[in-house]
């Protein structure tokens, strides 16, 4: 097994995902994932849980969410038997929080709010 930095997978990871994806998906959303990556305080592969605490930590909410997507696939590849960067998947019963509800708007709660503005 060798020993990899989060960075270095997720190199590799990308590398072999690049073969079988489109290249729209690699320019935007592996190049955010690379960026969010690349800043995060913990380099160590084996440390999954902390990894992905932090990105969810981070701000916009739901760009933290779409990036734990990615870390989560790394690290199913990372573990898988072929592929080997670390023993087992430390992440596999991390729960994910639940998504941000939104507070929609409706028409006359719009209309009210803006009569209320005019006043």
């Amino acid at each position: 097994m060798v020993m990899a930095t989060l960075i270095e997978a997720w190199e590799q990871f990308k590398a072999e995902r690049s073969i079988a994806l489109c290249p729209t998906s690699l320019v935007a959303d592996y190049r955010q994932v690379g960026k969010w990556l690349a800043r995060c305080p913990i380099t160590d592969l084996n440390e999954g849980r902390q990894i992905l605490t932090w990105v969810l930590g981070q701000t916009p909410v739901k760009s933290g969410r779409r990036v734990s997507m990615y870390v989560k696939s790394l690290y199913r590849w990372a573990a898988s038997e072929d592929i080997r960067l670390i023993d087992k998947n430390p992440i596999t019963s991390f729960k994910m929080p639940k998504p941000p509800q939104e507070v929609q708007t409706t028409g006359l709660q719009a209309r009210r709010e803006w009569r209320v503005v005019q006043s």
